[in-house]
């Protein structure tokens, strides 16, 4: 894909790069800050309490970089989430097939639970028609048939889709109100900044920024 125009000498990485969304939600060292993030994406839905990245691989061959996520919520059951960054997503396109990749290829610690919700989360940083004012996560759900003709078993998965379109998010860094807010305005706008702003120091978005620490910022 094509990389945004980023200084070298960046303190911060780009969100949205291949490199920078690798290196911040790809690292199992910042799994803290991938839960952060999928906490405040999911809120209401889920509580996640642990996650462990599974080996799908990535690739950006056509816009993509893929992350496939098992993850453990407050009674110790576990769940699915796709993770990815595209420049061609689409609800009933990109986010809908990796979900339904990813309950095909389910784990084997999912296998022997009963599974029963999957999420596939979409960040974008370009804007879909229609252009009318919506907000900027659209989320729909998708009920998956599960099951093969020789085991004659077949159970129902709900596959929650979030997909993030940035361009939507059009608040001011003095606007900005909700921990959603302020994960949306960074990931627009982390890469061109200088220090961390006064207004997100000693709080949960400091791991962000060291998540994000450029390797080649002197």
């Amino acid at each position: 894909m094509k990389e945004h125009a980023v200084s070298a000498n960046a303190p911060f990485v780009d969100p949205i790069s291949d490199e920078g969304f690798l290196q911040i939600f790809g690292n199992e060292a910042n799994k803290v800050v991938v839960i952060d993030f999928l906490n405040t994406i999911l809120e209401g839905l889920e509580v996640i309490c642990d996650l462990q990245h599974l080996p799908v691989g990535s690739h950006s061959l056509n816009g993509e970089i893929l992350l496939d996520l098992l993850c453990t919520d407050e009674k110790g059951e576990h769940f699915l989430v796709h993770l990815q960054r595209s420049e061609w997503l689409t609800p009933d396109g990109s986010l809908m097939y990796h979900g339904a990749r990813l309950i095909l290829k389910q784990p084997k610690e999912v296998k022997e639970d009963y599974l029963e919700r999957v999420y596939s989360v979409g960040i974008m940083n370009h804007q879909l028609p229609p252009n009318e004012v919506r907000s900027s996560i659209q989320k729909t759900q998708a009920i998956l048939s599960i099951g093969t003709r020789e085991q004659g078993l077949i159970y129902k998965v709900t596959l929650l889709l979030n997909m993030i379109e940035l361009p939507r998010f059009r608040k001011k860094e003095q606007e900005l109100r909700t921990h959603l807010d302020k994960w949306l305005f960074l990931l627009q706008n982390i890469s061109g900044m200088q220090e961390i702003p006064a207004a997100m120091k000693g709080s949960r978005f400091e791991k962000l920024f060291r998540a994000a620490a450029s390797p080649t910022a002197p």
